[in-house]
């Protein structure tokens, strides 16, 4: 019985040797018939035949197909004979019309491997069945929130409206609303933003980052109202008009919306909140220069609205100690737009907390603008910088209005 068992074996491995060896390339497909007959059970010789017939099917599409449905029928779970299938049957629909059953079985085999999902989406577009494009979509999106962008781009050639665009394509989960949010801030897709906030349970806390990608979309289409009415609902610090978090009662948060921005810093300087060394013993923003660097800084920085044509008064308070080099820290204020660039300079490199004070003017067609700390490197001989630097206590006011702006005289009057 041993022998006999063992015989078996060595006929069918000497079998499938064989014909792997006889299969002509490059068209395995003329060799059909003897791995057939020869090896009805299956074997390696199969899995080339299917191999080959998915690649070189434009030349025989009818005998792929059938070599692909004899293989099926002896491994069912292989995703890619099913996926070409479906591929011939989209170029050949003479052949078949069970494209959408094919994606279904290639995919019910191996249901995460998601580069036969991304075929099958392909290949579903490629013949119009957008429903079949949708629902593989959909499951290759699922468990990958990071890939939402790329769902909803593909998904957005045909579903142009945003309700039914996450409806269809978008599984539940905050994380996938949140990735959407991003790419609607980033493609100022005001329709699926709107879409998408009206979706979420309200209100929002403040670090939350759905709500900051959506402040700072608003901000960028010129909503500023609205986006810092909605600040104002998170953060009991903040009322519209006011300058966000300028007494540091907060942490900075993330570089969005009103928060207070760091960037990538460079090398050789830190920022962060100093809870005890305040101008009032409070909580201010620390800069901290390690001396080993010539930096160029251009954070902190925020972005404030303002209303176009308004005069404004911006002030705050500063200390320094024993900064080093001639090229010292400065507060620069622009717009974000043209026209607007005041500049605010240290008194000295050490010195007591100060208060400074600056007067602007809005440009008319400027909604935001953009306080910012900033250096300039230097080729001096003191190049590297050192010391510390406290910031507290900003605020923005309009301007007191002078009385004869309230009651203009006629231009004659003055010539009186």
């Amino acid at each position: 019985m041993l022998l006999l068992v063992s015989g078996l074996a060595a006929y069918v491995v000497a079998i499938d040797y064989l014909n792997l060896r006889q299969l002509p390339t490059p068209n395995p497909q003329d060799g059909f018939g003897r791995v057939a007959v020869t090896q009805p059970w299956g074997g390696f010789a199969w899995r080339v035949l299917a191999r080959g017939a998915g690649e070189l099917w434009q030349y025989h599409p009818a005998q792929s197909d059938a070599i692909l449905t004899a293989a099926a029928s002896r491994y069912p779970l292989e995703t890619r004979q099913w996926l070409d299938r479906a591929r011939i049957v989209l170029h050949v629909p003479e052949i078949a019309t069970e494209l959408d059953a094919h994606l279904l079985a290639a995919m019910a085999s191996q249901p995460n491997d998601r580069e036969g999902r991304w075929r099958a989406i392909q290949i579903a577009i490629q013949a119009g069945q957008l429903e079949a494009a949708e629902y593989h979509l959909r499951r290759w999106l699922d468990g990958r929130p990071s890939d939402t962008d790329q769902a909803l781009l593909i998904a957005r050639r045909w579903l142009h409206d945003s309700e039914a665009l996450i409806d269809r394509i978008l599984p539940t989960g905050e994380e996938y609303l949140s990735n959407a949010m991003r790419l609607a801030r980033q493609q100022q897709d005001i329709l699926l933003a709107e879409a998408l906030w009206s979706r979420l349970e309200q209100p929002r806390p403040l670090d939350d980052r759905l709500f900051l990608d959506y402040v700072e979309f608003l901000m960028d289409r010129g909503q500023l109202s609205r986006a810092s009415r909605l600040w104002s609902e998170a953060d009991p610090t903040y009322e519209p008009g006011d300058f966000p978090n300028g007494r540091f009662e907060r942490e900075l948060g993330e570089d969005l919306g009103l928060n207070w921005r760091t960037g990538r810093l460079p090398a050789g300087v830190d920022v962060r909140i100093d809870p005890a060394q305040g101008r009032n013993g409070d909580r201010s923003l620390r800069v901290d220069f390690r001396g080993d660097e010539n930096i160029r800084l251009s954070a902190p920085w925020i972005r404030l609205p303002v209303y176009p044509g308004q005069t404004y008064r911006l002030s705050g308070h500063w200390r320094a100690d024993r900064l080093t080099t001639r090229s010292l820290p400065f507060i620069h204020l622009t717009a974000e737009g043209q026209g607007l660039s005041e500049v605010i300079e240290l008194p000295s490199a050490s010195f007591d907390w100060q208060a400074w004070e600056v007067e602007f003017q809005v440009p008319d067609d400027v909604r935001v603008i953009r306080l910012r700390l900033r250096r300039n490197p230097t080729q001096a001989f003191d190049r590297n910088i050192a010391g510390s630097l406290w910031l507290d206590d900003f605020q923005l006011r309009p301007a007191p209005v002078m009385p004869e702006l309230l009651n203009p005289t006629e231009p004659g009057d003055a010539d009186e």
